[in-house]
């Protein structure tokens, strides 16, 4: 067996791993540690201690060896492919959306793909995801330190404000204290939002 095989065996075994860790409960989702806003959007738990399995495209690569995958920049297009393929290697069926389809009272559990920067710093954008659970509340996980949190709603289905940690920007804020909480702002795109089917019991 070549090592490229046994990479993307390997692979294979995370990515089903991962997929078996869909959230059983409110409480052990909202403090799942170890994931990032994606993974938390997803409804995985599966803790990622190294910060390396949870981005758009990853998955998917793992698990058949190629395709493409995201960096921080934030292109909704590319990301959406990423998703795509992702919901193959997970098994998961998820379909997009817009925001003015999306009953308030329809129990149906969504995310989205946001574009954030920072507050005082407006041309360093980077993606973020929320999500929408059954009983209508917006959740995300500001980044990979911090606990899930409500939406904090700007303008409904449009905007928001929250906080992360520098570390979590990448280099472009590398000198902020690891514990300093940095002001964003997030914007999102109407088109980019998923019905995720939840698992059957």
């Amino acid at each position: 067996m070549t090592t490229q095989e046994k990479q993307r065996i390997d692979g294979e075994k995370i990515v089903n791993l991962i997929a078996n860790s869909f959230f059983e409960d409110m409480y052990s989702w909202t403090q799942a540690k170890a994931i990032n806003c994606y993974a938390f959007a997803r409804g995985l738990t599966c803790p990622d201690v190294k910060n390396q399995i949870y981005t758009p495209g990853r998955l998917y690569r793992l698990k058949f060896g190629h395709g493409p995958e995201v960096n921080w920049k934030c292109d909704p297009y590319l990301i959406d492919k990423c998703i795509s393929n992702d919901s193959l290697a997970l098994n998961q069926h998820c379909e997009r959306v817009s925001f003015s389809s999306i009953k308030e009272d329809d129990c149906n559990f969504y995310f989205a793909i946001t574009d954030f920067h920072v507050l005082n710093s407006p041309a360093d954008h980077h993606w973020h995801f929320i999500c929408r659970t059954p009983n209508g509340l917006w959740l995300h996980k500001p980044d990979w330190f911090l606990a899930a949190e409500l939406v904090n709603w700007i303008e409904y289905g449009k905007t928001f404000q929250f906080n992360t940690v520098g570390r979590e920007l990448g280099s472009s804020f590398t000198e902020c204290d690891e514990s300093v909480l940095i002001p964003c702002e997030a914007v999102c795109f109407e088109n980019f939002f998923y019905k995720l089917e939840l698992p059957e019991d």
